[in-house]
């Protein structure tokens, strides 16, 4: 905005910052939330990041630091940053934005570039740059005092934190409703695929027990071979016993029905 370079060191109770007007008071509040996770749109005095750049010479962006002390309860992840946390911000005037980087205590060693680790830090020491109670800027304060009840009622919510559960709230109910319709879609889709690996179960059932009848089979077919041997053997003893009494009367023995049995029984066993 205002400043081309400045740094402003700060106690650890109550600071004033007094000047005349345009001297960049509301640049530094602006700085502060736009370096917490603000947008713009809050700070009131731009409508993007861009509009924020101090224009003069060849300035290319803008850079923001601002060091928390992390010590006591509230300290957010102390084994990690140590006593200071330090959260840094870029703005390009041309390509993306730098987004944000929280140092650790030493100052040179980025721990996290992600949003989402700046939100855990300032939801663990409980800084609300947005809610108005906590920063109170010329344009909400004059809502406050001459805006309309509806205006009023707008800045109790935001002060309270109910618009922001209000709206985590439809966030959640709108993502259930998403979840209850992709439940039911494949739900549809599971039931054919349901259906289907009903029909191959009992298939494969009937093929079970169609192994089972080919193994009874088989069996049988054991059975039934043996039985069968096992009747031509005796009936081929019998035949010998009568053959063996007949050579001890005869000179010669026909063996045709004798030799067609045992060619029957070794087509069972080849």
């Amino acid at each position: 905005m205002c400043h081309k370079k400045l740094k402003i060191e700060l106690c650890n109770n109550v600071n004033f910052i007094h000047g005349q007007n345009g001297s960049g008071k509301s640049a530094i509040l602006a700085a502060l939330q736009i370096c917490l996770g603000a947008g713009a749109n809050r700070t009131h005095r731009a409508r993007n990041l861009r509009d924020l750049v101090r224009k003069e010479g060849s300035a290319t962006h803008a850079r923001v630091r601002v060091t928390l002390l992390n010590k006591g309860p509230d300290a957010f992840q102390h084994d990690v940053y140590g006593d200071l946390i330090h959260i840094e911000r870029n703005i390009f005037l041309r390509g993306s934005n730098g987004g944000y980087k929280l140092y650790a205590e030493d100052g040179k060693t980025c721990k996290s570039e992600k949003k989402k680790d700046l939100q855990l830090l300032l939801d663990q020491m409980n800084i609300q740059v947005e809610n108005p109670v906590a920063v109170l800027d010329q344009e909400e304060a004059k809502k406050f005092l001459t805006g309309k009840a509806e205006d009023k009622y707008a800045f109790f919510l935001k002060a309270t934190d109910l618009e922001k559960l209000d709206r985590k709230y439809s966030e959640a109910k709108e993502k259930v409703f998403e979840l209850e319709d992709a439940l039911g879609k494949m739900r549809n889709q599971l039931q054919p695929l349901a259906d289907n690996a009903k029909k191959l179960h009992n298939e494969w059932e009937e093929f079970q027990k169609l192994e089972q009848l080919e193994m009874k089979i088989a069996t049988n077919n054991v059975k039934y071979a043996w039985s069968f041997y096992t009747k031509c053997k005796n009936e081929l003893d019998e035949e010998l016993k009568v053959s063996v009494h007949h050579c001890e009367t005869s000179d010669s023995i026909s063996f045709n029905n004798w030799s067609d049995k045992l060619l029957t029984v070794c087509l069972f066993f080849p």
